[in-house]
């Protein structure tokens, strides 16, 4: 199989595209044939070796892939060989195959693509995660969403929208707000930080809001793959009945990873970059 290896941290021009051995499921695992992997920012800090949780090197990088099941190792129960399904995972997702652990395993309803359930599958459950566990977020109830027009940020405008909350959003620039209210923000700023909490309170009566999205990291937690699969589950189904669009702008060949990786680091995207291995 072919896969972008990381041999060395650097830049995203390092990775490599070579051939190396195709993979082989261990007992509760599941190998799948990729089809579509999402590039997303933290992959940018894992190949330049800044990221808190690094595999040894070499290593491919990608939390999350789209495919096809091809084997399964001992006592999995829940997939089957030629189910759609999507992984998250930590890392190894920029290739033709990967091997995941049944619980980090999803499948997906046959109305929603490879490349748009790739698109979506990490920020989208990241936002929900935020929004719906976290934050408790309900119908009614208004949600400022930062960082809008970016991969978190727009799946928390959608999330959001979708259960019947009032969205505040706040982007960096107009050409990101400008994504924020295509997807129904009713509100967006483009604030500086010492003039936030003044235009939040303007743009909502003088009050303040329910619930707020924020995408800066906090210190690296072990997460619960129960916890994972029903964030991605709910994310899924709202995809399936089209509440939600996954937001790909950019579609590139695994071979173009490194290019791929740099549209990501240089910010200047909105909406998300995928790669795709052929895979139907």
């Amino acid at each position: 199989m072919r896969a972008a290896l990381v041999k060395e941290f650097g830049p995203p021009s390092s990775l490599v595209v070579e051939r190396v051995a195709d993979l082989t499921p261990g007992p509760g695992e599941v190998a799948i044939e990729v089809a579509a992997v999402s590039v997303n920012f933290p992959d940018v800090l894992v190949v330049e070796g800044t990221y808190q949780n690094l595999p040894p090197l070499p290593f491919s990088p990608g939390k999350e892939a789209a495919g096809r099941g091809t084997a399964v190792g001992a006592g999995v129960e829940r997939v089957w060989v030629g189910d759609s399904v999507l992984a998250i995972i930590e890392h190894g997702g920029y290739a033709e195959q990967v091997v995941a652990p049944e619980g980090w395993v999803v499948h997906l309803p046959d109305s929603v693509s490879y490349t748009d359930a790739a698109g979506a599958g990490l920020v989208y459950c990241t936002a929900h995660l935020g929004l719906f566990r976290r934050g408790r977020l309900q119908v009614g109830e208004t949600a400022l969403i930062k960082g809008a027009g970016g991969g978190v940020g727009t799946a928390g405008v959608q999330l959001a929208k979708a259960v019947g909350t009032r969205v505040i959003a706040v982007a960096k620039d107009e050409a990101r707000a400008a994504v924020a209210r295509s997807f129904g923000a009713e509100v967006v700023l483009t604030s500086k930080p010492e003039s936030l909490r003044a235009d939040v309170l303007s743009a909502n009566d003088g009050q303040g809001v329910d619930v707020c999205l924020e995408s800066l990291g906090g210190d690296y937690r072990d997460r619960l793959p129960e916890v994972m699969r029903s964030a991605t589950d709910g994310v899924l189904d709202l995809m399936a009945d089209c509440s939600l669009d996954a937001a790909v702008s950019h579609v590139l060949p695994l071979n173009r990873a490194g290019e791929a990786l740099q549209k990501v680091s240089d910010g200047g995207v909105c909406g998300k970059v995928v790669l795709t291995t052929g895979l139907g």
